[in-house]
């Protein structure tokens, strides 16, 4: 699959005796979660080997919401069991499904590797972000401190985030000390 993929969530576990599964599912502002329904979509589960990884192309038959989450639906899925071996599963799409994003609205792959810097000193560096992490509330971003193996969890949130230039490769940050500590 040489295409380019956005992450867009993550299977939880199955839901109900049909082959349904629960999932965490995030589309950027413009999208609609039932614009999904008859997309393939890419299913990334981690192998037993590290540094290895299994791709599956899956069809979404159908997808509804459900609580702070969704239900999803594949072709071809059609027990309980079938569905146990999709849980924990990373949820790709085709960049090329997305059209245009508005302002202020990013993929979760270009954040991921972006340097932050504090707002009032923008030359001075925190950390980079490694993952971001769903979060009924909120993303989270997982950063790394500068000079050091500590981690910390940042919510991506207009109180901290300042501001985000993808062509520098920066975010703006505030405040993040509290996260730190």
């Amino acid at each position: 699959m040489s295409q380019e993929l956005i992450s867009i969530g993550r299977l939880i576990r199955p839901q109900g005796l049909k082959g349904e599964l629960k999932a965490e599912i995030s589309l950027p502002g413009n999208f609609n979660f039932y614009e999904l329904i008859q997309q393939k979509v890419i299913l990334k589960a981690s192998a037993d080997e590290p540094g290895s990884e299994c791709l599956r192309e899956m069809l979404v038959e159908d997808i509804k919401p459900l609580n702070r989450s969704f239900l999803v639906k594949f072709s071809g899925i059609e027990s309980l069991e079938e569905a146990n071996d999709f849980k924990n599963q990373e949820v790709f799409l085709a960049k090329t499904f997305f059209k245009q994003l508005p302002d202020n609205e990013f993929f979760i792959d270009d954040l991921v590797g972006l340097k932050l810097y504090e707002f009032t000193h923008s030359e001075l560096e925190v950390g980079e972000v490694q993952e971001l992490i769903f979060n009924p509330a909120n993303h989270l971003l997982k950063v790394k401190l500068k000079d050091s193996q500590k981690t910390f969890l940042l919510p991506f949130i207009d109180e901290y985030i300042k501001g985000v230039d993808l062509s520098q490769r920066k975010i703006l940050v505030s405040e993040w000390q509290i996260f730190a500590e």
